[in-house]
């Protein structure tokens, strides 16, 4: 994930936690009052007449409902920008629901996803994009790990490096290509390799 996909990512996770907590918080309330409307049809002792209890409990299953909902469809979401299927991503992004998030669900999780609206929206198709230098980086990561052999590393790191295309880098793919240098990653002569591929892109 990129900048941007991240920082969706995490404003949905915010989002999410929020609209759990409301969906406990209300499932709660209205399994509370549906007993006192047991009790009241009984004629056990309640402080409230039995309309109000049916009215607040109705409340209470709404706001359970809509939280619940919304909070399977902003999962849904997050699985989606992890499989890096924006047409799903986008699929999912509905106003309507982040309106219903706000009224029923609570105002800083309906606030949220209608701010992450218009971004979602916009996004592109190559926003999930992965450029030569991530592929780097998730390639040390494997072989650190010991997911992959040293000579699978070695292979595909050479393949890496012949193939790394300037038109996609920018100062930023420099910069970590310069990190991979300093931390031993990358040999001097790749470091400088790359750097020239850089350079001819201006």
């Amino acid at each position: 994930m990129n900048d941007e996909t991240e920082t969706i990512y995490s404003n949905l996770g915010i989002a999410e936690i929020f609209l759990w907590i409301s969906a406990i918080l209300s499932g709660f309330f209205a399994t509370l009052l549906s007993v006192l409307l047991v009790l009241t049809y009984y004629d056990i002792h309640s402080y409230l007449e039995k309309p109000s209890i049916a009215y607040m409990g109705i409340i209470g299953f709404a706001f359970f409902g809509s939280s619940l909902d919304i909070a399977l469809i902003v999962g849904r979401m997050k699985r989606s920008i992890r499989k890096h299927d924006i047409t799903g991503l986008k699929a999912l992004n509905s106003r309507a629901i982040y309106v219903t998030a706000l009224f029923l669900a609570g105002i800083i999780p309906g606030v949220i996803l209608l701010y992450l609206h218009k971004k979602i929206d916009s996004m592109d198709s190559d926003v999930f994009r992965t450029d030569s230098t991530d592929k780097m980086e998730g390639l040390i990561r494997m072989y650190k790990e010991e997911l992959i052999s040293k000579d699978e590393f070695l292979e595909r790191k050479s393949e890496l490096l012949e193939n790394f295309d300037p038109v996609e880098f920018d100062v930023n793919s420099l910069r970590k290509i310069n990190d991979m240098f300093k931390s031993g990653k990358i040999s001097e002569d790749e470091f400088t390799e790359l750097k020239k591929k850089v350079l001819s892109k201006y």
